[in-house]
């Protein structure tokens, strides 16, 4: 597995960033990040612009805003996150501003 950072970007609490412009990383839907660490150094962690994405095996050192916001999609859409785990959240992990559905197994807080 593989750190992620944003080397220019801090935490500031929970301040709702800009999006996939402050997100370690965009996830496109039918897209799937797996195997993967992301770091301390960020303020949102993973941006599924679209819904319709699979999280697998991720972990998140620290939680600033929060690890995983899913937007747009359908009715039909379904993001799925497994055997994934956060560490140090004070607030939500997981936000779900989309049609659709989020399928979670295996989440540890």
């Amino acid at each position: 597995m593989k750190t992620y950072n944003s080397s220019d970007i801090t935490c500031i609490g929970q301040t709702e960033s800009k999006g996939s412009t402050n997100a370690v990383c965009d996830v496109e839907s039918g897209a799937t990040l797996k195997n993967a660490i992301i770091g301390t150094s960020q303020m949102e962690c993973v941006h599924g612009e679209m819904s319709g994405c699979t999280i697998e095996n991720v972990w998140w050192e620290d939680v600033c805003e929060d690890v995983l916001s899913i937007k747009g999609g359908n009715a039909s859409s379904m993001s799925t996150v497994i055997g994934s785990e956060v560490r140090y959240a004070d607030d939500k992990v997981i936000q779900h501003n989309a049609s659709g559905t989020v399928v979670v197994d295996g989440f540890f807080v």
